[in-house]
Formats: C-alpha cells, sequence, structure tokens
C-alpha cells in the first residue's frame, strides 16, 4: 500500500489490522470492478442458467438476514418479487460493509448438464475474475 493511503482515504483509519489495510487497498485501488445487481435479476439468471435457488442473505421472504446456526445450504423459498424487494431494502441500513449488500446459493439440480461456458452466471464471474 502506498505510503498517502491513509491520507487520501479515511477508511485506512479505522482499520487496525495491517492485513485488513492492505485487503482493502488492493480491493479498492487495484481490483476496482464492481457491479450492481437486483436479487430478481440474479433470480433471473439462475433460472436462464437451469439453477435452482437455495437460499440468499438476507433472506428472500424478510427476517434475520442470518441467524447463528442457520443451515445456509437448505433449500428454502424464494418469495415473491415484492418479498425480496422489501428484504433488500430493509437489509441497506445494516450496511454490510465487508462485502456486497446480498449473496445468493444456487445448484445445479442433480439431473441437469453443467452450467454452459456462456451462461449470464457464468459470464459475471469471469468478468469479476478479470477486472
Amino acid at each position: 500500500m502506498p505510503s498517502l493511503g491513509p491520507m487520501l482515504d479515511p477508511h485506512f483509519g479505522r482499520i487496525k489490522s495491517q492485513q485488513k489495510i492492505d485487503a482493502w487497498y488492493r480491493d479498492q485501488y487495484e481490483h476496482p470492478h464492481e457491479t450492481c445487481h437486483t436479487i430478481d435479476e440474479v433470480m433471473g439468471w439462475i433460472v436462464e442458467d437451469g439453477l435452482e435457488f437455495v437460499n440468499s442473505v438476507p433472506k428472500p421472504t424478510g427476517g434475520v438476514a442470518l441467524a447463528s446456526g442457520e443451515a445456509l445450504f437448505e433449500p428454502r423459498s424464494q418469495g415473491s418479487s415484492w418479498s425480496r424487494l422489501v428484504s433488500q431494502l430493509a437489509h441497506v441500513p445494516s450496511g454490510y460493509r465487508e462485502g456486497g449488500f446480498f449473496i445468493v446459493i444456487a445448484r445445479r439440480p442433480s439431473c441437469a448438464p453443467a452450467a454452459q461456458p456462456n451462461s449470464r452466471i457464468t459470464q459475471e464471474v469471469t468478468e469479476a475474475a478479470n477486472a
């Protein structure tokens, strides 16, 4: 990290661990590729790519974002477009400071073929990795 980093970005002053400072710098300045998507947009990719929705954080039907001891990879209802929107909006003030605003977990059905290289999800992951 350049020595001017802490003077240019006040966030550095709030981080105590040198490893976190280095990670924050790399994330913000060396790999600044970020995209914005809604849960419904990602749900569309899941359907388009022949996957099954499993879970999301925040939950698609509201409630606590992630409870201690929760079975994160156990399938749950994907809710409705309205419940997903309300859930996302309800969690914006809480910050999600260490990552994105939501995480969506999906899986390939046991009888489905592997995802195609030109699938939307594959394209998004590849773009993010190459940025």
